[in-house]
């Protein structure tokens, strides 16, 4: 997505330089800074992350490795992120503590010695999220060709009559494998009831959708039924048991509003000759050594509100909506002796098993009982949720 992101950034850019006068070396789109840089006034560790810009939406686009990365406050005092993986940058949350009312400067100096520099943004009062909550709801797929049914997630809330805000989620559901592995043959060759493990994992995900407001489009500070999200129920496997959304609403400034509408509106724009036409978009970093060098990405700033919502299975079971799941396809396959390729049940386990990509469901007994004749076999992905998320909840995470 990433890679599709900055791809879009240059697309967007090529498209401007041809409707209106722009300044750029095209021959340097495939090389410029790209920022991802958010600081909250949140407890927690603010990350910058640095990668480099390519025109093939194919081709990964490369981190900003060694890079000096900083921010100062309006008194001049230094914040330095360390880099924990190539490309993120991360504070101490112990020395960087954001509150409302700072104002910061995002500092970057590469490896190749070119030195960056943010406009000065200030951390504004905040907003209010008075609830979150979810009802069935239909939307037309991106070509418009199929209504998918699901579940919509809004917010309620309000702000001053002059606030911009921005909206992001994390979201995270718990699931499970319909086969999990039962059974073992031990060094002895006899069979072994394991216990069950690796059959619920929880997956997560962050938004990557553009979704601002403006009250000054507006009389009074009031949000009401503003769509978070949407999950198309048939197509993913994220209300099958219980699943959480922590929804974020950030007060941003009114040029950082203009940034992400313009790019939304550009995005949409972009490769439709008779749509309207994209804006110039600019945002607020520099490169102090070649202004003429544009620097793709914003830094963010925002003082944050949060809710969270969990919905179960059971929450939405009269909505009759489609229900997903990735194991549909799963079943289990019989394996037995064939007296060629294996001559026991012990040597067909080796062979499946141990040195192979399935998992013991559950044996199958002669007519009196006794002996293992036949083994139920089910893939990685069938029998083993950590194919596809973690073993281990999230921190926050609640049972019912």
């Amino acid at each position: 997505m990433l890679r599709k992101i900055i791809s879009g950034f240059v697309l967007i850019l090529i498209a401007y330089s041809c409707i209106e006068p722009y300044s750029l070396n095209i021959d340097g789109y495939d090389n410029l800074l790209v920022v991802d840089a958010l600081i909250t006034d949140e407890n927690v560790a603010h990350t910058v992350l640095l990668r480099r810009s390519t025109t093939n939406i194919e081709e990964e686009s490369p981190y900003e490795s060694g890079a000096s990365v900083y921010v100062t406050n309006a008194t001049g005092q230094q914040y330095y992120f360390a880099e924990f993986s190539p490309g993120t940058y991360k504070s101490d949350s112990t020395e960087l503590i954001v509150k409302q009312g700072d104002k910061f400067t995002l500092h970057i100096q590469t490896s190749d010695g070119n030195t960056y520099q943010s406009d000065e943004c200030e951390i504004l009062a905040k907003t209010e999220i008075d609830k979150v909550y979810f009802s069935k709801n239909t939307e037309w797929d991106e070509n418009d060709e199929y209504e998918n049914v699901g579940i919509s997630i809004y917010v309620d809330g309000s702000a001053s009559e002059s606030a911009y805000v921005r909206w992001k989620y994390e979201e995270d559901w718990k699931f499970k494998t319909p086969f999990p592995e039962r059974y073992a043959f031990d060094e002895d060759e006899e069979l072994v009831e394991l216990p069950i493990e690796n059959y619920y994992c929880w997956k997560h995900n962050s938004s990557n959708n553009i979704n601002v407001y403006s009250f000054g489009d507006q009389v009074g500070g009031n949000i009401n039924s503003r769509e978070i999200n949407f999950i198309t129920t048939g197509l993913n496997d994220r209300l099958t048991i219980r699943y959480s959304i922590n929804v974020k609403q950030l007060s941003i400034s009114r040029e950082e509003y203009e940034y992400w509408r313009k790019l939304s509106e550009s995005t949409e724009a972009v490769g439709d000759v008779f749509a309207k036409q994209p804006f110039s978009l600019v945002g607020n970093i520099q490169n102090l050594n070649d202004e003429s060098e544009p620097v793709l990405g914003y830094f963010q700033t925002g003082s944050v509100v949060s809710k969270r919502l969990y919905i179960n299975t059971d929450d939405i079971k009269d909505f009759d909506v489609p229900m997903y799941s990735i194991y549909d396809n799963c079943s289990l396959d019989t394996a037995t002796v064939d007296g060629i390729t294996y001559n026991t049940i012990y040597e067909v386990y080796v062979g499946k098993v141990v040195n192979g990509n399935w998992n013991f469901y559950d044996p199958i007994y002669d007519e009196m009982g006794f002996s293992v004749v036949a083994m139920l076999l089910s893939s990685q992905i069938c029998s083993d949720c950590t194919v596809r998320g973690a073993i281990n909840p999230p921190n926050f995470w609640e049972e019912e």
